[in-house]
């Protein structure tokens, strides 16, 4: 959602809502930084930390998104599915 057209990632994230017909409870985000958790509370929806990555900053993302941050993509598929 975020690129040089569109760098406000919760706007972005309001226009996909708004384009898909989909309310704030139908969609998460998948992100690796807080300031993807800060979009995702201005848009109203839920943000599922990536942890994974090596310059993931874990305690940061606990911290901003407690219960929702996954250390691996096996993680967070399981708590999807």
């Amino acid at each position: 959602t975020g690129s040089e057209d569109k760098p406000n990632k919760a706007e972005a994230i309001t226009e996909l809502l708004h384009f898909y017909q989909l309310n704030e409870e139908e969609f998460c985000y998948v992100g690796d930084t807080v300031s993807d958790v800060a979009a995702c509370r201005t848009a109203g929806v839920t943000c599922l930390s990536a942890a994974w990555g090596a310059g993931a900053d874990v305690a940061a993302l606990k911290e901003a998104n407690p219960s929702k941050v996954f250390s691996s993509v096996k993680d967070l598929l399981h708590f999807l599915c």
